[in-house]
């Protein structure tokens, strides 16, 4: 009678069909109780390995071997610790493991399931990317979504999903969509969750999705900027190289300056379509001037050009915001003229932090501009320029622009200028940059470069240092 009802329970996730044989014993010949600790019978780890097993039965598809030795890791772990339940499912098929054997539709739409049905589990983030998943796999997790509220974190970068499957994950964030839509988002995958859609239909908890580099298209864009007016718990969205075009863009900016006051983080880089005209920049100025949520944006590679694109992002934009922290405005087309535009975002800006100008064609006078603005701002504590085909002029009026941070008070915390022509060995911008650093960091601020220096036959030669972490061969810094 002790152990009966711990019995029915474990035998609730076998397949059907399956044959179970019991023996019982006698109490005189039981072994006596010792103090090896076994794990819950009812765990929501042990329920989630059970029911995605199922499923991949049910689907005839094989089980993902990392996701099952995770299982029976923590299943092993809460032997002795009670909290180790799985929270973290990370199966990106750039790995090693799942290099040669990334996760097909069959087998995310098999762990989606289980998911929905273990509504309960402990997984808050569920890393999927670099896989081969398409718009399948999409609208079964649109359909978990709804039925597990702790899926904080999806991340679905790097796969085949297209606007179909990206329009089912706006339509639950969106948390206007009725019970026969999420059905039909769910019957569409092959999923069989009606009955459970229709009883515990939820709006979704999740804060972080990521869909770069997926051909969503303009009209998944436009989907998801529908569905960024209505949504509440949506703090992150990356839509980096995802196929956007000028509707996708302006409709997203509107969304969010319009209606969002959650997101915090957006990221529309690398679109395929933009104004030769820069008329892309305005929905980006209007966002940035009326939001008050959206701290860091990423809008590189949008072809923007001194004027009117910048002008016009720093005029309406962040000469009216006082939150944005980041700011990218990496391998656009910003020459010299556009030194006077970021000049002036930094005078009147007063809570930008970091700022990437990476691959543009500021040159000597846009980087000489830039360098008398320095000292007049308070917040920047990182700033990126390489790439800016800016010569030994522009540098060294750079690192006089930096020393004036450090005298302030307020020096950089990190800076990149490598890719620039520093001159021959020992010329006036390896020594100004070589004396800056040296001079904060013996008034005790942690300065990173990506430069250091050597020093031969009484030259100092300037050489490139790389961050740690990062894939670039070179010194760690």
């Amino acid at each position: 009678n002790t152990h009966l009802p711990a019995l029915l329970r474990s035998l609730r996730h076998l397949p059907l069909g399956c044959r179970v044989r019991v023996t019982m014993a006698s109490p005189s010949t039981l072994a006596p109780e010792t103090s090896q600790a076994f794990p819950p019978a009812e765990s929501k780890t042990s329920r989630l390995r059970a029911a995605y097993l199922a499923e991949c039965t049910s689907r005839a598809c094989p089980p993902i071997a990392p996701l099952v030795e995770a299982l029976d890791a923590h299943l092993a772990a809460l032997a002795n610790d009670s909290t180790a339940e799985l929270s973290f499912i990370k199966l990106n098929g750039n790995a090693p493991r799942l290099f040669e054997a990334r996760v097909s539709d069959d087998q995310a739409v098999a762990l989606a399931l289980a998911l929905g049905k273990t509504h309960d589990c402990a997984v808050r983030d569920l890393d999927l990317s670099y896989n081969k998943l398409g718009d399948a796999a999409a609208r079964a997790l649109a359909a978990t979504l709804c039925l597990n509220k702790n899926i904080h974190c999806l991340n679905l970068r790097g796969n085949e999903i297209g606007p179909g499957g990206c329009g089912a994950l706006a339509k639950v964030l969106e948390g206007t969509a009725e019970d026969e839509e999420l059905l039909r988002i769910a019957s569409s995958a092959g999923s069989g969750l009606g009955v459970g859609l229709k009883t515990r239909l939820q709006k979704t908890n999740l804060q972080t999705l990521d869909l770069s580099r997926n051909p969503v298209t303009c009209a998944g864009g436009v989907s998801l900027a529908n569905a960024l007016r209505t949504n509440t718990t949506l703090t992150r969205l990356d839509l980096t190289s995802a196929g956007l075009g000028l509707k996708a863009l302006s409709a997203l900016c509107g969304a969010v300056s319009e209606s969002n006051k959650t997101l915090k983080w957006l990221s529309l880089e690398a679109p395929t379509e933009f104004s030769v005209a820069d008329e892309h920049a305005w929905p980006a100025a209007r966002m940035l001037g009326a939001n008050e949520t959206v701290a860091h944006f990423f809008c590189g590679k949008w072809g923007l050009k001194s004027t009117p694109g910048l002008e016009t992002l720093v005029a309406y934009g962040l000469c009216y915001n006082n939150v944005v922290e980041t700011l990218d405005l990496r391998c656009n087309k910003i020459d010299e003229t556009g030194g006077e535009h970021v000049a002036r975002a930094l005078r009147n800006n007063v809570s930008l932090k970091r700022l990437n100008l990476e691959e543009n064609k500021l040159g000597d006078a846009g980087a000489e501009l830039i360098a008398d603005a320095l000292g007049e701002s308070k917040m920047l504590q990182e700033l990126d320029l390489r790439c800016n085909g800016i010569a030994e002029k522009g540098l060294t009026s750079l690192a006089t622009g930096f020393r004036h941070m450090t005298n302030s008070g307020t020096p950089l915390r990190l800076v990149r200028v490598w890719g620039n022509d520093f001159g021959a060995p020992g010329s006036n911008a390896a020594v100004a940059w070589r004396d800056a650093l040296a001079e904060a960091r013996e008034k005790g601020h942690d300065v990173k470069a990506d430069i250091t220096f050597r020093t031969v036959d009484g030259l100092v030669h300037v050489a490139r240092m790389t961050e740690v972490g990062t894939k670039e061969v070179g010194n760690r810094f």
